[in-house]
């Protein structure tokens, strides 16, 4: 068989013509040829990218792997490999690549050149750790978010408990900051957090991280904590850094704090338990007079939320079938029909009136009470959508069910679900189940199973309020969803807020590479609405479209879907659907 070399003609046409970063390197690494594409890419002329090596264009911290990969082709323990790299430019500028690696051999099968492709990925991995940055701190003060804050937590707990220490977290509540709000304006208030945030990140360090919760309240994580007097100290500390008042727009701003302190007890603590009790302390604290510390004990857990007694409550509502759904219609955006409604839980109290879900849906996960609440939710929207797809027009409307961890991880998941298909007698396809980002991507293992089943049934799967979890791209590729919701806290903020704007275009194509379906949640502007068109987003939600329906007014919502779709197309109206 005749073997390909460098100077044949045809090889050299395929090289040199090639659209593709390619070079031909010596068995030891030195660059013998190279094409136009990867001197662009490198910044060097070809006779500069000669007296290189390719180890000396791979990035210091990668070279050792390289130099292993070259060995192992050069020994003939692999005859190719494929591994993605980092290089640096003639400028210094570190591109990202795919690097392709072959071994062409000569009749005693020793190497007798090797062939190069590199790939430029750096644009998807900046993309990638923008988002990831994102998902991972907060956009106003940049300090890092709950989500990096409980994932902090979770490595100090399985760390400390080997060394016998306890971790320690301080919640920092901002007292009366409503009136800074109300008196000043929120771009008053924005800026007082944003200085509020630049004392508290003075006590940032390896051991100690400063969050922003949301809202007007913080979070100080001490992982390395011995005991209850140095997390007692830290808040003293910064109970006297922010006596000093603040400079805000010509305007000297007073600003206290009410401090909850809570330290871990068990390795079994969750993020969420130590959250709660500094919630229990810090509100504790603000009862005593504000600007003050509070640690937390279980005497107050008792006094200031009686769980107990919210517990049977909530077990009586679901006995006492006082529990219903609303339903918030998703439209496309390029036509206005409504293709979608998401099923929303309210509580339908006797005394206290209509409940809305974030007052119970907590105790629900907390006391496993959110699988039979959850259960009920399925089998409700599942039937009611039955009855809807026999209306003329509608027989490809779809529902949307929000699924917990909790749900998750309860082994008869899949089975319900089939269950609820089948009693309604709707579609498979017409079912999508909605799950967070943040949920997606815990405990992966186990999730990506059930998620595999659900697909396997034919239901649609969608990741809800993308961008506030802690995930990657290259994770959430791997996972068999159909579509992306932005969450609404990126739309809103796309009026003043030129990232917000990058961050949904990002998403947006992002998801489109994949082949996902965008839906863009809490549009309440015309002006949200024209960028998210001209961004090419599939599928909206929020007021600007439709406000959450009980489920006896969606059959005249259904009724007007042409009325709504030629407005959508047309002018553009404040509300379209009103309840």
């Amino acid at each position: 068989m005749h073997m390909v070399e460098p100077g044949d003609d045809c090889f050299k046409r395929f090289f040199y013509d090639a659209a593709i970063p390619m070079c031909i390197a010596a068995p030891d690494g030195r660059l013998i040829h190279t094409n136009q594409p990867l001197c662009q890419l490198f910044g060097f002329s070809q006779d500069d990218m000669c007296s290189l090596t390719l180890q000396s264009i791979v990035h210091p911290d990668d070279r050792e792997s390289t130099e292993r990969y070259l060995h192992a082709l050069n020994t003939g323990q692999h005859n190719s490999h494929q591994v993605e790299r980092r290089y640096l430019s003639a400028t210094g500028e570190i591109i990202w690549g795919i690097l392709n690696i072959s071994a062409v051999r000569g009749q005693d099968q020793s190497t007798s050149y090797i062939l190069i492709q590199i790939q430029d990925t750096t644009e998807r991995k900046q993309l990638e750790e923008q988002l990831q940055y994102q998902a991972t701190h907060d956009a106003l003060t940049n300090l890092p978010n709950r989500v990096l804050l409980n994932d902090r937590f979770i490595r100090a707990l399985a760390r400390n408990f080997r060394q016998q220490y306890a971790v320690g977290l301080l919640v920092i509540d901002l007292d009366n900051f409503k009136v800074i709000n109300d008196s000043l304006g929120h771009p008053a208030g924005d800026a007082v957090l944003v200085a509020v945030a630049q004392r508290l990140k003075a006590f940032a360090s390896d051991t100690v991280v400063t969050a922003r919760l949301g809202g007007d309240e913080f979070a100080i994580l001490l992982e390395y904590a011995c005991d209850e007097s140095d997390a007692i100290e830290l808040a003293e500390r910064i109970l006297d850094e922010l006596e000093e008042s603040f400079a805000i727009d010509g305007h000297a701003v007073e600003v206290t704090a009410s401090i909850g302190v809570a330290l871990s007890t068990s390795v079994r603590d969750q993020p969420e338990d130590l959250l709660r009790r500094a919630d229990i302390a810090m509100y504790r604290a603000k009862d005593r007079g504000k600007h003050r510390y509070g640690v937390f004990n279980e005497r107050l857990h008792g006094q200031r939320y009686g769980q107990l007694a919210a517990e049977n409550d909530l077990r009586r509502g679901i006995r006492e079938q006082e529990f219903i759904l609303h339903y918030q219609p998703t439209a496309s955006i390029e036509t206005g029909q409504i293709v979608e409604l998401e099923a929303l839980l309210r509580w339908q109290h006797p005394l206290r009136g209509l409940i809305m879900p974030q007052e119970f849906i907590g105790l629900a996960e907390e006391t496993g009470l959110i699988v039979p609440l959850g259960r009920w939710a399925l089998e409700e929207a599942c039937r009611q959508l039955g009855s809807w797809q026999r209306q003329p027009g509608s027989s490809l409307l779809r529902v949307g069910v929000n699924l917990s961890n909790r749900q998750l991880e309860e082994p008869d998941l899949v089975e319900d679900v089939a269950r609820a298909l089948s009693a309604s007698g709707i579609r498979p396809s017409s079912l999508t189940i909605e799950i967070t980002e943040s949920v997606a991507i815990m405990n992966s293992e186990s999730h990506r199973w059930v998620l595999d089943q659900l697909k396997h049934l034919g239901v649609r799967l969608a990741i809800d309020d993308f961008g506030t979890g802690y995930s990657t791209l290259s994770r959430l590729r791997h996972l068999p969803i159909d579509v992306l919701k932005i969450d609404q806290s990126f739309v809103i903020g796309m009026d003043d807020n030129t990232s917000d704007v990058a961050i949904v275009s990002a998403v947006i194509a992002f998801a489109k590479a994949l082949n996902l379906t965008v839906t863009s949640e809490g549009i309440e502007t015309e002006s949200q609405l024209e960028q998210l068109t001209s961004m090419g987003c599939d599928l909206g939600q929020g007021f600007m479209i439709a406000r959450p329906l009980a489920e006896i007014d969606v059959p005249d919502a259904l009724r007007c879907l042409d009325i709504v779709a030629s407005l959508i197309a047309g002018p553009r109206v404040p509300e379209l659907i009103s309840a």
